[in-house]
């Protein structure tokens, strides 16, 4: 039992750190690329309204008459998808295009087929990120918003202690030793469960 509650402890004291460590880069990023740099908070807001403003036309256009389904959102979702995908495809044929008359033109084949297969990689990598964007959105709404604030803020809430607690330790070290006598007394054995 004692073993269980240690790994327990452990996997929550690390899943804090890494959820403070986060939260306070991605808030010092925040500050300075949108706060301190108010175009960028523009362009980033313009950016999230479209965003909503997409999703929220696609869940609309997805009703129900009648016991009859109407997926006109999901029809959007895959014709613009459908439409980036061919104009990329384009893009690359277009590049791909370039044929050199002679050995002279041979260095700037190479670099225009360079470009060709980065941008086809690019493609699958963009259209693996939308993917993951869509399932972590829906699998957010489907578990709750709320909650996962809930547990997050929780998270963050005992990696600041953790942290103080620390810094702490680093200029008290008494403290340290205490913690680890407090643990030894407060944790029961197997032999005291099993009593």
């Amino acid at each position: 039992m004692k073993t269980y509650l240690k790994k327990i402890l452990k996997y929550l004291t690390d899943a804090s750190k890494i959820i403070f460590s986060y939260i306070n880069n991605f808030s010092v990023l925040a500050f300075k690329n949108l706060i301190l740099k108010p175009v960028n908070a523009i362009i980033f807001s313009i950016v999230v309204l479209i965003f909503i403003f997409y999703q929220s036309l696609t869940n609309i256009l997805d009703f129900t008459i009648l016991g009859t389904e109407f997926t006109f959102g999901q029809d959007l979702t895959s014709a613009i998808a459908a439409g980036f995908s061919l104009t990329w495809s384009w893009l690359i044929s277009l590049i791909q295009s370039f044929k050199p008359a002679g050995p002279i033109g041979i260095a700037f084949e190479i670099i225009t087929e360079s470009i060709a297969f980065m941008l086809f990689i690019l493609g699958y990598i963009i259209s693996f990120l939308m993917t993951v964007l869509s399932l972590t959105i829906s699998l957010i709404f489907k578990f709750g918003l709320y909650n996962i604030v809930v547990i997050l803020s929780w998270l963050y809430l005992i990696g600041l202690y953790i942290y103080l607690y620390e810094k702490l330790v680093f200029y008290f070290p008494a403290l340290k030793r205490s913690k680890l006598k407090l643990l030894d007394k407060s944790l029961p054995t197997d032999e005291d469960i099993r009593d």
